[in-house]
């Protein structure tokens, strides 16, 4: 999946169980230097 993200902008979607917490899917992202932001629809 790292290398799919390197070539274009991706949009990631995961469960909501999986975002919160220092172990979770945000802050592994933003530890590993990713722009992560929310999408409001």
């Amino acid at each position: 999946m790292e290398e799919l993200i390197k070539r274009a902008s991706t949009f990631v979607a995961v469960g909501a169980a999986h975002l919160p917490t220092e172990t979770g899917v945000i802050q592994l992202l933003k530890d590993q230097g990713y722009k992560v932001e929310p999408i409001i629809f």
